[in-house]
């Protein structure tokens, strides 16, 4: 059950980025709301198929859902208390060892 909350974590905060409604999304991946909902709950992890139309609707490579999305926003004080990050504070990098290191900053 921990991969299918992995991926489904990672499905939904790449929706996120993405700007797409779960409707959206599943339009566009060609997918049933129900079933994106039940893999983003983490209830149902995806089949391969499943997995790289969600990649396409989302305009990424799968394998950006099977690993880790990691967030930089910043040091604590570079925003207000509740405030949104500072203009280009918040960066994805969904990097193995070998990313550059402007991708993990």
């Amino acid at each position: 059950m921990r991969d299918a909350e992995t991926v489904g974590k990672n499905v939904r905060i790449h929706r996120e980025l993405a700007v797409l409604s779960i409707r959206e999304l599943a339009a566009q991946a060609g997918i049933a709301q129900a079933t994106l909902w039940s893999i983003e709950a983490g209830r149902q992890a995806p089949q391969p198929r499943t997995l790289r139309k969600i990649a396409v609707g989302l305009d990424i490579e799968p394998r950006e859902l099977l690993t880790a999305v990691l967030f930089n926003m910043g040091s604590v004080g570079d925003a207000p208390s509740g405030g949104p990050p500072p203009a280009g504070g918040l960066r994805r990098a969904n990097c193995s060892a070998n990313c550059s290191k402007n991708d993990r900053q």
